[in-house]
């Protein structure tokens, strides 16, 4: 089979992905996809079957009046904001320092690849993450989208069941393109165990290999394949349940709804204006300041439609609305402005249960990478990438703050210790000897006499 061969998984989740990409990108691109996401009427198709493309225009005023509501991308921006104020605590080896600073293919560092991660499983609920080796001897994270990662196979050996190949969709700047042009070509990452040795190439769509190599570390063939393929209940290559699937459908349901109520405005608004005479009619235009003349006898009048659907439709955009704000109700919802600390925590806690499986699968996909990395790179020690998924609002208790502050200026507890309190919510967790280390020396306590 050729190498542009899709896994069946992919081939069924390909449509789910594509909604959820236009969902995010907004109304210009939902409307670019024409019938796709908003079909004719049967009386458009009809009288365009009548009159060819002399009619379109009455499909492309439907489109124009439509509208696409951003529910998706303001949930996404929403749940990526509750994101990107936790904190991940990140510590390399020596050796591997500049992955802080420097951890993607494009030099971006640790923090944003978990962030990145995130929001690829909340968008598509899939990401690959490719480790590699640069020229320098440094590893980095080759990142791929769900749509990009057209086939994989799975086999058990010693009871496990292990990734044996991944094929990645790339594209690349033409060879024949001059230096301002933007024309890519599609080639294909292949990565595979060759009688157990990890093999990458790069193929052509016709599968002519233009790369092989085969990496190791130590001298070693390596015998696995270094790819995770990150998502929102596990990390292995199963497709999830994509999470706002439901709230994009619903604003695809209620942009399909606002055509048809917008139209009904616009008939309501501006009704059929008419004249019976048994003599010529000399008509302009109509609207107000206008004149028809006709002969003696004539008759005049307006056709309006009764309007009588038009609530219904309101109503059922209304319901689709309900139907996304429940499905993303974890970002959404603020909650009762009356209801006590505890019972609001308890409740973000509920909403965030999603979000919170999200984000413990991106920190074990990052730390997974750093250890493909470590392996690659030939590189020992500990690390730490770890990330509490606590969204509860901040609640700073005015009395503890002050006894804290009191407390800092008498030399009892530390000034760090005080102003955590004030960002977070929380006092610090340690004892009271490494708490009289942080008084003493403030801002530069020595981690190894802690």
């Amino acid at each position: 089979m050729p190498v542009t061969t899709q896994h069946p998984d992919y081939t069924a989740h390909e449509r789910e992905w594509a909604v959820m990409r236009d969902a995010l990108e907004g109304e210009d691109a939902v409307k670019a996809k024409g019938i796709v996401y908003l079909p004719k009427t049967a009386g458009q198709e009809c009288v365009e079957r009548q009159e060819g493309q002399a009619a379109a225009h009455f499909y492309q005023a439907y489109l124009r009046r439509a509208k696409y509501p951003r529910w998706v991308a303001d949930a996404v921006r929403s749940m990526m904001g509750l994101v990107s104020r936790l904190e991940p605590e990140a510590r390399m080896p020596p050796r591997m320092a500049y992955l802080e600073e420097a951890a993607t293919a494009d030099g971006f560092g640790i923090t944003d690849l978990f962030l990145r991660v995130v929001r690829e499983i909340l968008t598509t609920v899939r990401i690959a993450i490719v480790a590699s080796v640069d020229d320098r001897g440094q590893a980095y994270a080759a990142l791929y989208r769900a749509e990009d990662a057209i086939n994989w196979k799975e086999a058990i050996t010693s009871g496990r069941r292990d990734l044996t190949l991944a094929v990645l969709r790339e594209a690349r700047a033409s060879e024949d393109e001059d230096e301002f042009g933007h024309k890519t070509e599609t080639v294909y990452r292949v990565l595979d165990l060759d009688e157990g040795r990890y093999r990458k190439r790069l193929l052509s769509d016709s599968g002519q290999v233009l790369e092989e190599v085969f990496p190791s570390t130590r001298g070693v063939g390596i015998q696995y394949l270094p790819v995770i393929f990150a998502g929102s209940t596990d990390n292995n290559p199963d497709v999830d349940e994509v999470p706002l699937l439901t709230m994009a459908q619903s604003a695809l349901k209620s942009y399909q709804l606002s055509a048809d109520y917008f139209e009904a405005l616009h008939k309501t608004a501006h009704p059929q204006a008419w004249v019976t005479s048994q003599e010529d009619v000399r008509i302009g235009t109509t609207g107000p300041g206008t004149l028809w003349q006709a002969g003696e006898g004539a008759e005049f009048g307006y056709l309006e439609i009764a309007g009588t659907g038009i609530e219904a439709t309101r109503t059922a955009m209304q319901d689709e609305r309900n139907a996304a704000l429940e499905a993303g109700a974890r970002v959404v919802d603020a909650g009762s402005q009356t209801e006590s600390g505890d019972a609001r925590r308890a409740r973000q806690d509920d909403q965030h249960a999603s979000l919170h499986s999200i984000v413990k699968m991106a920190e074990k996909a990052v730390n997974q990478f750093i250890e493909y990395a470590k392996d690659l790179t030939n590189t020992t020690g500990d690390h730490t990438f770890s990330v509490v998924p606590d969204f509860s609002a901040v609640d700073v208790l005015p009395q503890l703050a002050q006894q804290l502050l009191n407390s800092a200026m008498a030399g009892y507890t530390s000034p760090e210790a005080y102003w955590e309190y004030l960002r977070t919510g929380k006092v610090p967790d340690r004892d009271y000897s490494t708490e009289r280390l942080h008084v003493d020396n403030p801002g530069g306590v020595d981690d190894e006499a802690a």
